[in-house]
């Protein structure tokens, strides 16, 4: 490749001034292009995913990291790896996000995370603009430091990076990492050592496994593409060599980050974020055919995206640069040419950004990779337009027309789009300067400081029109700056939590959780029922999902169990909270009629008769019958019989063990669910009803009536529901109730396959009639087949939770990760805790440990009603004990440590060998 070459970036003065003017540069660009959110009052944490889960995170692992360095130096060394305030109890280590910089957390106290969040997003920022740099220097022989420049304020402010990453701090993991991969094959290939590639590929995993997956995936074609230059000869040979040379250090950075990868390789398995399929032709062509157009307007253009994230929006200098590399003989910069080529090539395919989704649905994640071209191009061509050949000089103008119009026919065709326009300004200012004397026949310096200015003007407009207000005002999805921590601080739950004085276990439900207030528990400190992360319990979704539980909005998002009273008894949610000004509309069956603890703005109310937090059944029902049941039923039916299943997938069904062992089996609940079916007006507020199908405005309201009953919990059931968009959010208002009801399309990526929408209503004290409002916040079209009212009987239910109670877990003590008890059964039982089901436990009786398989006349492990920790247990008195161990930990810091020692051999010896160098 001319002019490329893996010298290694120049020691010396030109080192260090270059990080300083990269630093000043970096310094007053970001002071810029973040003007938006200095004047919009807002902070850098997204009200959704920053709010919701990052900034909670990052909190948590600072205080996390003191407690464990305040534990060393009392001689405690054992870390905790377990936490009940994790949405209803989870793994800490698969939870909250150990990523390089966050260690940073340590230092900083808890009231300050907001400035820190900030502070490390803006690091991330600067870390991999200076690892671009290095690359970049690394790369292109005598590369002059604006070029370089140059190309890491393109590769750094890109639409990716002020859009997506300013959304997902993590994000920012590959534009970091991936210079330093790309730089340490480079110099595997030239056998100048594998230390470099072996650490990259160990911070890469350790970064985002998801990320580094695209990168290895990327790895492979950039070593494929370059292995002809490396190598002119012997190339069979050579090519054995680096294959095994290469795969070797490659499995030893592997190995290195196995300590978390792995136990994150497990959870990601059990998990329900697994493969999706597609159809054969979404793989091979858009269904929306406007996207082989607009990637190319949105290669320059700000803020827009051609679909599924692909946020290119880079400076206007790229599109000339490309042409420019282009218009060089196809052996002048070959390997940049054919990476770029693949990039868009990719772009083009469906089934190609499938592969690098891993087998999900299609998504852009992978542009990081064209954003590095693209840069590079940058750094590569800027000197050439000082002298322009004949060739390059006809495609920087055919490429430059042909962007001018296009957005011309598209401002015929649908009117003006003011980025793409701007950009069209941008680019025929930019072109005219190049090309211009200023530039043309005169020294390189001219064009250099041209671009430099050019990439600085253009990356100003395009993150003023993504966040300025009147234009992408991307900042209005952002919280107010000061206000992330008093969001939780304030919040009902939270509030509520903090006037309980209840020194036993127990779990807090509340009131209709708002989006992006989930975390509250682990920003609080309380045991809750509501969860927002990427990864949930797979049992606990699965427990959701087939009891149809509202709480259940996502396959990320757990918001609570909807106040339905069966369902808090079994996760022991003794508290109850709501706003003080909505009465006790929404306070479930079984609590107190009067708040246990309250103010002017936060009512709690405490479970008058709650389930033990362990407690026992006499009978189980299988879980096909189960599955046989509708959804209220599949609720109700726990009350009488466990749900019994293998506590480990693959283990043989318990029911023919728990019938030997004469436990009572049955197919479905004694009591009886009564339904009515709601007659729906063809008219509504703002909106009309025919043929199953609502036709809503914009906030417009569907009411419903029925009938109260006496002694009966109500349920309206929403049959055939769906959204004209991917997601909307129905709000259902009744006297002293106001719920959310979130609708996501089956095309919508997060979306747990639902039709119909059963929602709590309340438990009737006598027969009266009563109303709804279901407010539709977004106009459309919307489906819905059918409403009906669903009525469970609630005359039974204390006489079942006493019956539950009466054989109970005592003397409980229950820590994170540990819990202790006895239990006297005066016959064969099975003992049911509310802990969610997890690989991670482990159950000893009577000091012995038991494994997940047993034999059926003594202990034998469950999974009890879908999502809980259950055990069969003869008759007598037991002491049991619980503990918890991140499942893969072990096995993952075996593996770890001696690829860790075997490293730091590696790297002294290259570093011996090149001192070797240097002396002869």
């Amino acid at each position: 490749m001319d002019h490329l070459s893996s010298k290694c970036l120049p020691k010396g003065r030109v080192d260090r001034v270059y990080v300083i003017r990269y630093t000043l540069l970096f310094l007053g660009m970001c002071t810029l292009v973040f003007v938006p959110f200095l004047l919009t009052h807002a902070s850098l944490i997204k009200k959704i995913d920053g709010m919701s889960q990052y900034i909670v995170y990052l909190r948590y692992m600072g205080q996390y990291l003191r407690r464990a360095l305040d534990g060393f130096v009392h001689g405690n060394f054992s870390l905790p790896s377990y936490d009940f305030s994790i949405g209803m109890g989870d793994d800490i280590g698969q939870i909250v996000r150990f990523h390089p910089f966050d260690f940073l957390s340590v230092f900083v106290p808890s009231a300050y995370t907001e400035f820190l969040y900030e502070g490390i997003l803006l690091l991330r920022f600067y870390a991999a603009g200076l690892a671009f740099s290095v690359f970049a220097f690394a790369m292109v022989k005598g590369a002059a430091w604006m070029n370089v420049l140059s190309g890491s304020m393109v590769y750094v402010f890109c639409g990716f990076m002020l859009i997506r990453v300013v959304n997902h701090p993590i994000y920012a993991a590959p534009f970091i990492v991936l210079p330093l991969l790309l730089l340490g094959a480079e110099k595997a290939m030239k056998k100048e050592g594998c230390s470099l590639f072996v650490f990259s590929v160990f911070l890469g995993f350790w970064s985002n496994y998801y990320f580094m997956y695209i990168m290895s995936v990327g790895l492979l074609v950039y070593v494929l593409v370059r292995f002809p230059e490396a190598f002119p000869s012997d190339r069979l040979k050579n090519l054995a060599c680096l294959f095994g040379k290469m795969a070797g250090a490659y499995l030893l950075g592997l190995a290195m980050s196995m300590m978390t990868l792995y136990p994150m390789i497990l959870r990601y398995l059990s998990s329900a974020r697994q493969p999706q399929g597609t159809d054969a032709l979404e793989l091979l062509v858009y269904a929306d055919k406007r996207r082989y157009i607009a990637w190319f307007l949105n290669l320059i253009s700000p803020f827009q995206s051609s679909g599924n994230g692909t946020n290119l929006n880079y400076a206007v200098c790229v599109l000339p640069c490309l042409a420019v590399l282009f218009g060089f003989s196809w052996k002048a910069y070959r390997s940049l040419k054919m990476l770029t080529i693949a990039c868009l090539v990719v772009l083009l395919i469906p089934g190609a950004g499938y592969v690098l989704a891993f087998f999900n649905r299609e998504n852009s994640r992978w542009v990081f990779l064209l954003a590095m071209c693209c840069a590079m191009a940058v750094v590569a061509t800027v000197d050439c337009f000082a002298a322009l050949t004949k060739r390059q000089t006809v495609w920087v103008l055919a490429s430059s027309g042909g962007f001018v119009a296009l957005v011309l026919l598209q401002t015929l065709l649908t009117g003006l789009n003011v980025y793409n326009a701007v950009a069209a300004a941008e680019l025929v200012l930019c072109v005219g300067l190049l090309l211009s004397p200023i530039v043309r026949g005169r020294s390189v310096c001219a064009a250099r400081r041209c671009v430099l200015a050019v990439t600085c003007i253009s990356t100003l407009a395009g993150s003023f029109l993504t966040y300025a207000p009147g234009f992408g005002a991307v900042t209005k999805q952002y919280v107010k700056a000061g206000n992330t921590l008093s969001g939780f601080q304030n919040y009902v739950r939270s509030q509520g939590a903090s006037l309980i004085e209840d020194d036993a276990f127990y779990r807090v439900e509340g009131f209709n959780v708002r989006h992006g207030r989930e975390n509250s528990a682990v920003f609080s400190g309380y045991n809750g029922t509501s969860e927002y992360n990427s990864i949930l319990n797979a049992d606990m979704m699965d427990a959701m999902i087939s009891q149809n539980n509202l709480g259940l909005g996502a396959i990320t998002t757990m918001r609570g169990l909807d106040g339905r009273p069966v369902a808090m008894n079994l996760a022991h949610a003794r508290y109850f909270t709501v706003y003080t000004s909505y009465g006790t509309g929404s306070v479930p069956y079984g609590f107190s009629p009067e708040p246990a603890y309250g103010n002017r703005k936060v009512s709690v109310y405490e479970n008058s008769h709650p389930l033990s937090f362990g407690y026992s059944y006499r009978a189980f029902i299988t879980r096909e019958h189960y599955d046989a049941l509708d959804p209220l039923e599949k609720e109700m039916v726990q009350l009488e019989a466990v749900v019994a299943e293998p506590a480990k997938a693959g283990m043989d069904d318990p029911a023919d063990a728990l019938r030997k062992a004469g436990f009572v089996e049955i197919e479905r609940p004694s009591g009886q669910i009564l339904e009515e079916t709601v007659s729906l007006s063809p008219e509504g507020k703002g909106l009309t009803y025919e043929a199953g199908i609502v036709h809503a405005g914009r906030k417009s309201r569907m009411t419903f009536r029925w009938k109260e009953k006496a002694g009966y919990d109500a349920y309206l059931l929403l049959e055939g529901l769906d959204t004209p968009d991917e997601i909307s959010n129905l709000t259902l208002q009744t006297k002293g109730c106001k719920k959310t009801i979130n609708v996501r399309s089956e095309e919508q990526l997060y979306n747990i396959g639902k039709d119909d929408y059963l929602v709590h209503l309340g438990y009737g004290a006598s027969d009266r009639n009563r109303k709804a409002k279901l407010v539709f916040s977004k106009a459309g079209d919307y489906d819905l087949s059918g409403v009906k009212i669903l009525y469970m009987p609630m005359e039974t239910f204390e006489e079942r939770i006493d019956a539950l109670n009466e054989e109970p877990l005592e003397d409980a003590s229950i820590e994170d990760g540990l819990i202790r008890g006895t239990v006297h059964f005066s016959t064969p039982r099975i003992l049911v805790l509310s802990v969610l089901q997890a690989g991670g436990w482990t159950w000893k009786v009577d000091g012995e440990t038991v494994s997940a398989g047993g034999d059926g006349d003594g202990a034998r492990l469950l999974t009890a009603n879908v999502m809980y920790q259950g055990i069969v247990l003869p008759e007598g008195e037991h002491s049991i004990l619980l503990t918890y161990q991140t499942p893969g930990s072990a096995t993952g810091t075996y593996i770890a440590i001696p690829a860790i020692l075997a490293f730091i051999v590696l790297w002294f010896w290259e570093m011996r060998a090149r001192r070797r160098m240097q002396h002869a």
